[in-house]
């Protein structure tokens, strides 16, 4: 079981996330004692074997690595490359690719630069001339294959594949000019222009753009599918920045305006799109930390969101899915990425460099104190629920008071009714034909009045009080029911 975040002491919080994720994983990667490859060559994926070498030669340059660490990683690593090279699939005289696929041969090729330039003194002469042919026709087909991205047929690649492929080649320019303006050149692109300009263009257009609610109000947002493709675009935009500034880039730069506002756009919606730590499932967590973090080394006044970055990487090192054994869940291709946001933390997070305990509280007070969705909508049902029956409530009441009215008009006619007829029975008093009246003996008449107006007054206040209780017992019950249904609810539910 690997060290937990709340476990970590008084040292820095990316040297004991060093110690607890990264030599672990890095570890996994070299494990296998009976191969003399890294483990993702047992399962044949190039573009698995690339990034395992990214991030093992990342990890060859920490300050403290444990004895022989070192020399493992060089001999697998040069020897998966020697592999690597095998599996190139010829696409014409001067081009070849891995798996026909731009996506694995932009991330490949930049792995072959790095390898040869880093263990420049230690290769030999013929594995030097195969890593440069190789270079040289897969920078080739790559050209060829980005000028053509709109009209020719292909697997199902999108916005990622093209920002991998924009990413290399300026890598390519900057290290290796002459071979990318020879590349050019044999694709007709003409002198004044530039492919990497063109490759910008076409990330651009494929832009979706959206308004996303805040706290602070409503903000516009851009994004390419989700926040895992958009990770990678925003990379390759990134670079294009970086390539606008460059005292080495040739050719037009038209597009550096419209790029700057992209990645700003897409920077909000990477973290606005945070949930739960999490952005979508595991592999497009840990890819997409790993570009968020990439994209922000590389600018300029434009700080981390301490508590996205913080929220992912718990997430990440859970003990549910970052394994005892390094690995993300013993899976490759989902570790490569997790290793990756890993490395990226350590060197490039301003806050690792505090003890873990200092980092837990910054990104504590740093997190918004939003609500969400669902509870604010919670809130507005109880309010409208609540609105809702006191609606009843005054409803109820009043048409209770109304039939009260009723009842008491009811009850007086029918005194007045029965007092006249007593006094018709009596003889005191005689009714004419003209409906005129006339009192015959008035002291039995006053007599009888004085007994019906108390007795009709008592019916009618009696009625009235016998409609109001039951007015309110039907609504007191009516809460008590509800309230009863409530508790029903409660107790079930625990």
């Amino acid at each position: 079981m690997a060290k937990p975040f709340y476990d970590f002491g008084s040292a820095p919080f990316r040297d004991e996330l060093l110690a607890a994720f990264v030599l672990p994983a890095a570890r996994w990667f070299l494990r296998d004692e009976s191969s003399q490859y890294l483990l993702p060559q047992a399962s044949g994926s190039n573009w698995e074997c690339s990034l395992a070498i990214d991030f093992l030669l990342h990890v060859a340059t920490a300050d403290t690595l444990p004895e022989g660490l070192r020399d493992e990683i060089d001999q697998k690593s040069l020897a998966t490359v020697s592999w690597l090279l095998t599996q190139m699939t010829k696409e014409g005289p001067s081009a070849a690719s891995w798996d026909g696929v731009s996506w694995d041969t932009a991330v490949c090729v930049r792995t072959l630069l790095r390898v040869r330039q880093r263990y420049e003194a230690q290769l030999d002469s013929d594995l030097t001339k195969k890593i440069d042919r190789s270079i040289d026709q897969a920078v080739n087909w790559l050209v060829v294959e980005s000028l053509h991205w709109d009209t020719e047929q292909r697997y199902a690649g999108g916005p990622p594949d093209l920002a991998q492929v924009l990413h290399t080649l300026i890598v390519v320019g900057d290290e290796r000019r002459e071979l990318l303006l020879s590349a050019e050149l044999a694709a007709g692109v003409a002198e004044q222009e530039s492919v990497i300009d063109q490759i910008a263009r076409i990330l651009l257009a494929m832009e979706e753009r959206d308004r996303i609610s805040t706290a602070s109000g409503d903000v516009d947002v851009s994004f390419w599918v989700d926040a895992f493709n958009s990770s990678e675009v925003l990379e390759g935009l990134a670079m294009y920045l970086k390539h606008c500034e460059s005292p080495r880039a040739w050719g037009t730069t038209r597009h550096r305006d419209d790029c700057m506002a992209a990645v700003y756009r897409c920077l909000r919606f990477i973290e606005l799109n945070q949930s739960d730590g999490t952005w979508g499932g595991v592999a497009d967590t840990c890819g997409t930390l790993y570009g968020y973090l990439r994209v922000l080394s590389m600018l300029r006044d434009v700080g981390h969101e301490d508590h996205v970055v913080f929220k992912a990487l718990r997430w990440m090192c859970d003990e549910k899915q970052a394994m005892a054994d390094g690995s993300f869940l013993h899976t490759s291709y989902v570790t490569v990425f997790y290793a990756l946001a890993l490395w990226q933390a350590y060197e490039t997070w301003p806050l690792a460099g505090k003890r873990g305990a200092e980092v837990y509280d910054i990104a504590l007070w740093n997190t918004p104190a939003n609500t969400t969705a669902e509870r604010s909508l919670r809130l507005e049902i109880q309010i409208s629920l609540e609105d809702a029956q006191r609606a009843l409530r005054t409803l109820q009441a009043s048409r209770a008071h109304q039939q009260r009215l009723v009842a008491a008009a009811l009850v007086s006619l029918i005194s007045v009714l029965i007092a006249t007829a007593v006094l018709i029975g009596s003889h005191s008093l005689t009714v004419h034909g003209n409906l005129h009246g006339s009192i015959r003996k008035a002291d039995l008449f006053w007599a009888i009045v004085a007994v019906a107006v108390p007795v009709t007054s008592s019916a009618v206040g009696a009625t009235m009080a016998v409609l109001r209780s039951r007015a309110d017992t039907t609504v007191d019950g009516s809460s008590r029911r509800r309230s009863r249904r409530t508790i029903g609810r409660r107790i079930r539910r625990r």
